[in-house]
């Protein structure tokens, strides 16, 4: 029988909720290592993430995600103190299939994603589907850079242009605490080339090329820097390579889909061809915030 699963974000219930971030990381980091797993089919983010915040209960974000079971789980961050709870859920009988409970330090992070994500893969697929290699990529060593990068996504993954703002800030000081920290390059470069929308493109056009540049030399299916690309780029049949090759990826497939929709096909009255892939998009992932 298929072995497939929904990834909820980690909910945070420290004093102000205010390090969601973190928790919408972690589910984010066992999701991508799940996802790289043969044998397991692993509901998209945004359908899990919507799903959680739906208040719905097990049963029925099972049914919704079309999964048999559910990761779900909470942290707290005290000072620099992180405890972390997951538990892996049956939806059709709702027991518990593992749990566990870590109390580490907030540098462990990366650890204990890698600890979490190796957990399921054991549970789901056995000892034979794991290798030595770490199956969770953080993309990074610099557990400050990582938890700016993880703000930033939240910000960014609201859409409004004051939190594109912060976001854009955000992305640049992980950047500049570790300047090998591809993927935040990629999202820097997005939103710094979609800021032409808000200001004037020259502020921005060297800075853009810059992280572009870097994410796709080190990171060539980086899909922000894909997209970007196919929108900085100055004909038609130049731009469409990257963005096919952004569409190709399994990653931020609701962002590719928008920007490929909203700047590469509408703009050339390529209307029908833009609704199709949208409804296509929208059945498998009904979801999506961005589309």
């Amino acid at each position: 029988a298929e072995v497939s699963i929904g990834v909820l974000p980690f909910v945070d219930f420290g004093e102000n909720s205010s390090n969601q971030h973190i928790g919408n990381g972690i589910a984010e980091a066992v999701l991508n290592a799940l996802a790289a797993t043969d044998g397991l089919r692993v509901a998209s983010r945004t359908s899990s993430f919507s799903a959680r915040n739906d208040n719905l209960d097990i049963s029925e974000i099972g049914g919704r995600l079309n999964v048999t079971k559910i990761l779900e789980g909470s942290i707290r961050l005290q000072s620099k103190k992180l405890r972390v709870s997951a538990q892996l859920t049956d939806v059709k009988s709702g027991y518990q299939r593992w749990s566990k409970t870590y109390d580490r330090q907030l540098d462990d992070i990366f650890s204990i994603e890698e600890d979490i994500a190796r957990s399921l893969v054991l549970a789901l697929r056995g000892p034979l589907a794991l290798g030595e290699d770490s199956i969770v990529q953080p993309g990074t060593d610099n557990v400050d850079a990582y938890e700016l990068n993880l703000r930033a996504k939240y910000y960014f993954d609201s859409p409004s242009q004051e939190n594109f703002v912060r976001a854009t800030e955000l992305f640049l000081e992980a950047t500049t605490l570790d300047p090998n920290y591809w993927t935040a390059h990629g999202y820097l470069a997005f939103c710094l080339g979609y800021a032409s929308i808000y200001s004037s493109y020259n502020d921005h056009a060297v800075a853009t090329a810059i992280s572009t540049e870097l994410a796709l030399a080190n990171d060539p299916d980086n899909v922000p820097a894909l997209l970007i690309k196919g929108f900085m780029a100055e004909a038609v049949d130049t731009a469409e390579p990257f963005y096919q090759q952004a569409l190709s990826i399994d990653r931020d497939q609701d962002l590719a889909l928008y920007t490929y929709h909203n700047d590469y096909l509408w703009p050339q009255s390529r209307h029908l061809e833009g609704r199709a892939r949208i409804k296509l998009a929208l059945k498998e992932d009904p979801d999506s915030v961005l589309l």
